[in-house]
């Protein structure tokens, strides 16, 4: 799967089995993922429509299930 890195200014492809899916509080799913490029960490987000969520899941990707809401503290 590919996504935009913005820290990097460059698109980065993940592996499926790399990639958690998640559905976020307003029902919208998502992609999430961390990897490294180039000795560089990058934490990774994508918005996901329901058909490529399906697809994603097919090929091994991690089903995260509901996002927790950050609190502040």
């Amino acid at each position: 799967m590919q996504f935009y890195a913005v820290q990097i200014k460059e698109k980065v492809e993940v592996a499926p089995d790399q990639v958690t899916v998640v559905v976020m509080e307003n029902g919208r799913s998502a992609a999430k993922a961390e990897v490294e490029h180039n000795g560089k960490p990058l934490k990774l987000f994508k918005f996901l429509s329901e058909d490529s969520k399906k697809e994603l899941l097919e090929q091994g990707a991690t089903d995260g299930g509901k996002m927790e809401p950050k609190t502040s503290e």
